[in-house]
């Protein structure tokens, strides 16, 4: 069995890396709902992802239904993360920094309550990132053309870190992250960040849209890496486990689970392809 971490651990004496402090915090828990690290991606760095990505044959557009339209590219880390070397790089510095500030005694305590449900260790940054992308995706999206999203909060516990690799002004006129605020008034993202800022975003807590993104002729768009934390009760719709379309008879489990739990994980996903009642995670997408 795991052994429990301490309990008389002090969130006080966890440290920062990346720029990172307690004002973060106060800023992501509190009425504003995100905070910014400016620079966490190097100009050369977002610009080459800009051009690698800009061209990718994975992309595909999403279906659209509630104005949630996009091209968009997925990255499982059990599926693509050797391919995609490069991103998961960024997205474990990214989550390093989002734990880290999650983990504050001024944060909700939905971070270290994750760890004391699963008997990881907060201090132990490494395996907990391992646990998190076991339930989560990781996507590169592009908007344009007046793709966006309607206004709407994400599950409980889920933090979303989003980086840019376009600028308003100059790779699309007008649209972008939108976040709600008292008395009506609004909150433009875009404006305020730049390519290679890293924006943390507590979407269940900040109402948040993505309003239309509008180019001129020649414009590339509004692109960004989006690196949510799925909670683990949501992500495989609840299962516990989950497969890809080209390993329909490998599973991935989303939750800790004993060998009985495994056993009864693959009886299960065996009669569900047998009825045709099951099917892959990355359904319908290009990963």
């Amino acid at each position: 069995m795991t052994k429990i971490f301490s309990l008389s651990i002090d969130p006080q004496k966890f440290s920062f890396t990346n720029g990172a402090n307690k004002n973060h915090a106060a800023s992501l828990f509190g009425e504003q709902g995100f905070c910014v690290l400016p620079g966490f991606l190097s100009r050369e760095e977002t610009g080459r992802l800009r051009e690698k990505y800009s061209t990718e044959e994975r992309f595909h557009q999403t279906p659209g239904q509630d104005f949630h339209k996009m091209s968009a590219c997925y990255f499982y880390h059990h599926k693509t993360w050797k391919r995609d070397e490069d991103i998961y790089k960024i997205v474990r510095r990214a989550y390093a920094v989002k734990n880290q500030i999650a983990l504050q005694p001024n944060s909700d305590q939905f971070m270290l309550a994750y760890c004391y449900r699963w008997r990881l260790d907060p201090e132990n940054m490494e395996s907990l990132i391992d646990a998190q992308l076991n339930h989560t995706f990781i996507r590169i999206a592009k908007y344009k053309g007046g793709e966006g999203q309607h206004g709407h909060y994400d599950y409980p516990g889920e933090l979303q870190c989003i980086l840019p690799l376009t600028e308003l002004g100059k790779d699309y006129q007008d649209g972008g992250l939108v976040l709600g605020a008292e008395k009506g008034k609004e909150i433009y993202v875009d404006p305020l960040v730049k390519p290679g800022d890293l924006i943390i975003l507590n979407s269940y807590r900040k109402y948040h849209s993505v309003r239309p993104v509008k180019c001129a002729a020649g414009q590339i768009g509004r692109m960004h890496i989006f690196m949510p934390t799925i909670p683990e009760y949501i992500f495989a719709r609840g299962l516990g486990y989950y497969y890809f379309q080209d390993k329909k008879w490998k599973l991935y489990f989303s939750l800790p689970a004993d060998p009985w739990d495994k056993i009864k994980y693959y009886v299960r996903h065996f009669t569900g392809l047998a009825r045709k009642t099951t099917r892959p995670i990355d359904d319908g997408y290009k990963s």
